[in-house]
C-alpha cells in the first residue's frame, strides 16, 4: 500500500497520484505489518546515547551503560555525534 505524504490517504500499489488529493509521487510505503517507509531502506534498532555515546536498542527508556533518558523521537534512528567545538565564538 502506498500512503500519501500529504492527506495521508491509503492508496493502492502502482498508483501514480493520490486518489483523494490528486497529488503526484508523493507516497511513503507501507507493508501489510503496518509498517511504513521505504522497503529497501533497512530498520536500525540501535540508537546512540547522547551522554555517553553507548549504543543502546532503540526501544529502551534510558542508556544501558549510564541510565541516561532516551527521548522518545530518537527511537529508531542513530544520532551522529558532533566533535566538540573548543575556543570558538559561536560555542559560546
Amino acid at each position: 500500500m502506498l500512503i500519501c505524504n500529504n492527506c495521508f490517504t491509503v492508496n493502492e500499489d502502482g498508483v501514480e497520484s493520490c486518489s483523494h488529493c490528486n497529488m503526484k509521487g508523493n507516497f511513503s510505503h507501507q507493508d501489510d505489518e503496518g509498517k511504513a517507509g521505504d522497503p529497501m531502506e533497512p530498520e536500525n534498532n540501535i540508537v546512540q546515547c547522547r551522554n555517553c555515546g553507548h549504543d543502546t536498542p532503540a526501544d529502551a527508556r534510558q542508556c544501558a551503560e549510564c541510565h541516561f533518558p532516551l527521548p522518545a523521537r530518537m527511537a529508531g534512528r542513530k544520532i551522529e555525534s558532533n566533535p566538540p567545538v573548543w575556543r570558538s565564538l559561536r560555542a559560546g
